[in-house]
C-alpha cells in the first residue's frame, strides 16, 4: 500500500476519534447546561410567581473523576460549585414560597465520585483548593477569579467575626455540593455563606444562603436534603 494511502486512512481514523470524543463532551455538556438553565428558570418563576409554580425544576448531577491531575480535579470541583451556585441564582432569588419547614435546606446539586487511581494517589485529599479557586479566573463566565463568586468560606470559632475558614481540602473518597437555605439564627456551621452576608450587604433577613462542601458536612448540616 502506498504510503500516501496509509496516511490518508490514518488521518481519517485519528479525525473520527477526535470527533467522536468532542461530540461525547460536547453532548455530555450540553445536557448539563439544558438541566442548570431549566433549574434556574424554575427558580426565577419561583420568584416571580410562586402560586402558580410547583416544584423547582432542578437535576442532581452525578459525575467521576478519572483524571489524577490536581489542577483537573480542582477545576471540575469548582465549576460544579459555580453551576450550582448559578442555577438557584446566587441566593438572589426568593425561595419563601418553597415550602421549608425544617432548615438548614439543602438540594444536592452534585455528587462526585472519584476513581480507584484518584483515591490511591490522594487518599487524604487534595489542598490547595482555596487557592486554586483566589488565583483561578472564571472568565468569559464571571469577571473575577471562581473565589469571587463561588461561596467557600465559613465562619470560625474566633471572637473576631472577620475570620474566616476557608475550604482547602477536597475529600477525594467522595465529595458532594449542596445548596443551602437556612434562617440567620443561630447560624449553623458547615455552611460557606455568601459574600453579601459576610460583607453585611444580605437584604432578605429571613434566610440565608450558601454552599455546603462534602458528605459529612451534608448529613451534620442540613436537617432537610433535597435529591431529584
Amino acid at each position: 500500500m502506498h504510503w500516501t494511502t496509509v496516511a490518508s486512512i490514518l488521518i481519517v481514523v485519528v479525525g473520527g476519534v477526535i470527533l467522536f470524543g468532542f461530540t461525547d463532551v460536547f453532548g455530555n455538556t450540553l445536557k448539563h447546561g439544558e438541566q442548570r438553565t431549566s433549574c434556574q428558570n424554575s427558580v426565577a418563576m419561583k420568584d416571580i410567581a410562586f402560586w402558580k409554580i410547583g416544584e423547582i425544576n432542578c437535576k442532581t448531577n452525578t459525575l467521576v473523576i478519572e483524571d489524577t491531575d490536581p489542577k483537573v480535579i480542582m477545576r471540575t470541583v469548582a465549576e460544579e460549585a459555580y453551576w450550582c451556585w448559578w442555577q438557584f441564582k446566587e441566593g438572589q432569588a426568593d425561595f419563601q414560597s418553597l415550602g421549608i419547614d425544617e432548615t438548614p435546606w439543602c438540594f444536592i446539586c452534585t455528587n462526585i465520585d472519584f476513581s480507584n487511581r484518584v483515591k490511591e494517589k490522594y487518599p487524604v485529599g487534595i489542598s490547595g483548593f482555596d487557592s486554586f479557586l483566589k488565583e483561578t479566573s472564571l472568565k468569559p463566565k464571571f469577571n473575577g477569579a471562581y473565589a469571587d463568586y463561588v461561596p467557600y468560606q465559613y465562619l470560625s470559632n474566633s471572637p473576631n467575626p472577620f475570620d474566616l475558614t476557608p475550604l482547602t481540602t477536597i475529600n477525594t473518597q467522595k465529595f458532594s455540593i449542596a445548596f443551602a437555605i437556612t434562617r440567620p439564627q443561630g447560624l449553623p456551621p458547615g455552611i460557606a455563606y455568601s459574600k453579601e452576608f459576610y460583607e453585611g450587604k444580605f437584604e432578605n433577613e429571613k434566610y440565608l444562603y450558601g454552599l455546603v462542601y462534602g458528605d459529612e458536612d451534608i448529613k451534620k448540616t442540613c436537617k432537610t436534603i433535597k435529591v431529584q
